[in-house]
C-alpha cells in the first residue's frame, strides 16, 4: 500500500504503509534461551554427578556394613535417568512457548481472539510447570546441600587421622541401631577400610558440590522460565494493542524521515458554472426534388398569414360596394 498526492501530479516516494516483518534475530526468544540452557546443563551436571556420588555412597555403605546384595540400585540408576530426561523435554515445551510469544511470530501466530485465548492458556500452564518444577528442584537442591554437609563431616574426620593403620579406626557405631536391621557389622573401618572410605568420601563430596550447584542453576532457570511466561502472558493478551502501536510509531517515523511535499493552492476559474458540452453539427437532410421550387417560391412571394386574409377581405368588399353602386343610380351621383 503506497500514499500519493492527490493535489500534485508528481509522484511521492513510495513509503510503506505497514512495517517489515522481524528477522530471525528479532524473534529468538533470549530469556527463555538463557533458561533453556541453564536447565539443560543444570540436569546434565546434576544427573551425572549424583550417580556417580550414589555409586560411591554405594560403596562405601558395603565395605560399612558388610553388603553384598543391593537389588534396588538399578532402579535408583534407572531413575536420575527419567528425571534427566523428564526435565529436558519439559524445557524444551517452554522454550518452544517462548519462541511463539516473541517478535513477528507471536504477531502470526496470535492474530485471532482464539488463538490468544489458547495462548494465555498455554502460557498459564507453562507458568504452572515452571513453579511445580522450582519447588522440586528446590527440594532437590536442600537433599543435595544436606549430603554434601554429611560428607563434609565425613572428610573433616578422615582429615583427622593420623594414619591408617589398624589402631586408627574411624567408628560409627552410634549409628549401629538404624542399620541393626539390615547389617550386624560393628561400624568400625580400620586400616585399608578406612583408608578407602576417606578416598571416596573425598571424591564423593566434590561430586555433590557439583551436583549442589546443578540444582541451583536448574532452580534459576526454571525462575527465569516463571518470569519470560509471565510476561508472554501478557503481551498475548495485548497482541492487538501492540500491532496498532507499532504500526502508528512506524507511521510517525516514516513521515519524520520522508517529509511530505508543500501542497500547492487551488484557485479555481472565473466561471464557476460548468462549461457546456460539446455538441455535434445536425447531419444534413437528403434533398427532394421540389425542395428547390418551394425555396425560390418562398423568396419571391413572401405573404404572411394576416396579411393574405386582410387583402381576401378588402376586395371582396370592394366588389359589393362596386355592385351597389352600379344598380343604384341616386348612389352614384356626386354630391355638392
Amino acid at each position: 500500500m503506497y500514499k500519493r498526492d492527490s493535489l500534485d501530479s508528481d509522484l511521492v516516494e513510495a513509503i510503506p504503509a505497514y512495517p517489515a516483518k522481524d528477522g530471525c534475530l528479532s524473534r529468538i526468544p533470549y530469556s527463555s534461551v538463557m533458561a533453556f540452557v541453564m536447565c539443560i546443563v543444570g540436569v546434565i551436571m546434576f544427573a551425572i554427578m549424583m550417580i556417580w556420588s550414589f555409586n560411591a555412597s554405594v560403596e562405601q555403605a558395603r565395605r560399612a556394613l558388610d553388603i553384598t546384595n543391593i537389588p534396588w540400585l538399578e532402579r535408583v540408576h534407572l531413575m536420575f535417568i527419567i528425571v534427566a530426561i523428564l526435565m529436558v523435554i519439559i524445557s524444551v515445551f517452554l522454550l518452544i512457548i517462548g519462541f511463539l510469544s516473541t517478535g513477528s511470530t507471536r504477531e502470526e501466530v496470535y492474530k485471532r481472539a482464539d488463538s490468544r485465548r489458547g495462548g494465555r492458556v498455554i502460557c498459564v500452564l507453562a507458568m504452572i510447570f515452571s513453579y511445580l518444577l522450582n519447588i522440586l528442584w528446590m527440594f532437590m537442591l536442600s537433599i543435595t546441600a544436606i549430603l554434601s554437609f554429611v560428607y563434609y563431616i565425613f572428610s573433616d574426620l578422615c582429615r583427622h587421622l593420623h594414619g591408617y593403620s589398624e589402631g586408627n579406626c574411624l567408628d560409627f557405631s552410634v549409628f549401629r541401631p538404624l542399620f541393626q536391621d539390615v547389617s550386624h557389622s560393628d561400624l568400625k573401618l580400620c586400616g585399608g577400610n578406612a583408608q578407602e572410605f576417606c578416598a571416596l568420601t573425598n571424591t564423593v563430596f566434590s561430586w555433590n558440590i557439583v551436583g549442589f550447584v546443578g540444582a541451583f542453576i536448574i532452580c534459576l532457570g526454571l525462575v527465569q522460565f516463571l518470569a519470560s511466561n509471565a510476561s508472554n502472558y501478557a503481551h498475548v493478551s495485548n497482541e492487538q494493542r501492540y500491532i496498532e502501536l507499532k504500526e502508528v510509531l512506524y507511521l510517525d517515523n516514516n513521515l519524520q524521515e520522508y517529509p511530505q511535499p508543500i501542497q500547492q493552492k487551488y484557485y479555481p476559474s472565473k466561471r464557476s458554472w460548468p462549461s457546456p458540452p460539446n455538441i455535434p453539427p445536425p447531419m444534413p437532410r437528403k434533398q427532394k426534388p421540389m425542395d428547390e421550387f418551394k425555396r425560390s417560391r418562398n423568396h419571391q412571394n413572401p405573404q404572411i398569414r394576416g396579411q393574405s386574409n386582410q387583402m381576401t377581405n378588402s376586395t371582396r368588399r370592394n366588389s359589393y360596394q362596386n355592385s351597389i353602386h352600379g344598380s343604384n343610380p341616386w348612389l352614384n351621383q356626386k354630391q355638392y
